[in-house]
């Protein structure tokens, strides 16, 4: 699917990949930004969950293998041939428009603005997984620093894992 890129966020690996920090993956020109949310302009026939002029987001990998035991098992961001979005010769979100598979596209809520949605598709999962792999529905969860990564995780942490907050999160 093609998605026309609105917004998109700068992670410090946006940094690390324009000064070259990362050798060979850092492929010149550079085309930076893995945290995307724009809008879907064109869309194939198989596509049922997404629709034209809707908005969605792009994470870091843009595709992966989809036939080895961690693709099949929901886990695409630890395939061995998963592919960046934005790294090894790949145009990140910091170009007009990228076209991507659209199980790789996901759908952004109404009341979520685009400035703040497109800061989840790096940080935000970073964050978010270990407390769902690790269930944290119910348990104490510690951060370690209170950066952006850190504030984040206090935030899905009250959610995720409850208390008095719980009431409060979308």
């Amino acid at each position: 699917m093609r998605i026309k890129i609105t917004h998109c966020g700068v992670c410090h690996s946006d940094i690390h990949l324009c000064t070259g920090d990362w050798g060979a993956f850092a492929q010149f020109p550079q085309t930076s930004g893995h945290e995307i949310v724009g809008i879907v302009e064109a869309k194939g026939d198989h596509v049922t969950h997404l629709e034209e002029g809707q908005r969605v987001g792009v994470g870091w990998y843009r595709e992966s293998c989809r036939t080895c035991e961690l693709c099949l098992g929901g886990r695409e961001s630890t395939c061995a041939d998963s592919v960046p979005t934005a790294a090894g010769g790949n145009k990140g979100g910091f170009a007009e428009a990228i076209v991507v598979p659209s199980d790789f596209a996901f759908r952004i809520p109404d009341g979520l603005a685009s400035e703040h949605a497109a800061p989840l598709f790096c940080g935000g999962i970073t964050v978010y997984s270990p407390l769902v792999d690790f269930n944290a529905v119910g348990k104490r969860v510690g951060v370690v620093g209170i950066g952006g990564l850190g504030s984040m995780a206090i935030q899905f942490a009250k959610c995720v894992a409850g208390g008095p907050l719980r009431a409060h999160c979308v």
